[in-house]
């Protein structure tokens, strides 16, 4: 059973309302902890020398080329296209997004059970 198993599960919540408290932490701990699972996954083909090459052609290709071209295309197709290429643009800085969250290393894990009342 993996960390993320057991903090979906709810093992060793404190009692009463602190149990409440550590199920929401619980949760929230848990979806950061699936986004840095997912992220890891999505950039560990970018973190190698060829898979740098790879994201560098995919800047080029992308955000460094124009979204909007007014000058060679008609207005009914100009704009069709600009939305297409900022879709294509987003697939990259997502990218970078995730890189960003995997080099900031996962989630701590919450403290759990700690009601100064009890």
């Amino acid at each position: 059973m993996s960390l993320l198993d057991d903090v979906i599960s709810g093992k060793q919540l404190g009692q009463g309302w602190q149990g409440l408290e550590d199920m929401d932490t619980g949760k929230q701990y848990a979806g950061l902890l699936k986004r840095y699972e997912d992220a890891y996954k999505l950039v560990a083909p970018f973190r190698t020398g060829e898979g740098h090459i790879a994201l560098q052609l995919l800047k080029a290709l992308t955000v460094d080329c124009p979204t909007w071209d007014g000058e060679n295309l008609a207005m009914d197709k100009a704009v069709p296209y600009g939305f297409v290429r900022e879709g294509q643009n987003s697939i990259y800085r997502h990218i970078m997004a995730c890189m960003k969250i995997v080099e900031d290393g996962p989630p701590t894990p919450p403290k759990q059970g700690g009601n100064a009342n009890g």
